[in-house]
């Protein structure tokens, strides 16, 4: 599992670079059981041909997890809709936006707040007030 993600939390992911959809279990999980394996690609469904491609979203669910929960039926939805934005961009375009994800987010979030310093979300409520905004940053971002 990458360092960032928590043991009990699903997390977010960008594809940098272009991989199988096995080569990005295991860069995200240290030593996945099947379990994870088969969890991880029907949450993930909407990866076609045993590829994950740059600038793709992936849920990263927490190891052992084996039912699929509200959220993560929804965030199955919001990849496929994400998936038909990024048909729209080419290689390049889609690099730059997986590349610089978090810069573009962070000045996303802070624009029209610029007096202030941007403040780490502290509550649970806060951070998955958090992350609702960087997904819908990234569909915000993917249709200009």
């Amino acid at each position: 599992m990458s360092d960032t993600h928590k043991k009990n939390h699903a997390a977010l992911h960008i594809v940098e670079k272009t991989m199988t959809t096995d080569q990005l279990i295991k860069n995200l999980y240290k030593s996945p059981n099947t379990l994870t394996i088969e969890h991880f690609k029907m949450v993930n469904s909407h990866l076609k041909n045993n590829i994950a491609d740059i600038g793709q979203v992936v849920l990263v669910s927490p190891p052992g997890a084996q039912s699929c929960t509200r959220e993560e039926a929804a965030f199955q939805d919001t990849a496929r809709e994400v998936d038909k934005t990024l048909a729209k961009l080419d290689k390049q375009e889609r690099r730059v936006l997986a590349e610089k994800y978090d810069f573009l987010s962070t000045i996303a979030s802070t624009s029209g707040t610029c007096r202030t310093k941007y403040k780490r979300p502290t509550s649970k409520t806060s951070r998955d007030h958090s992350k609702r905004n960087r997904t819908s940053l990234y569909h915000r971002l993917l249709r200009n």
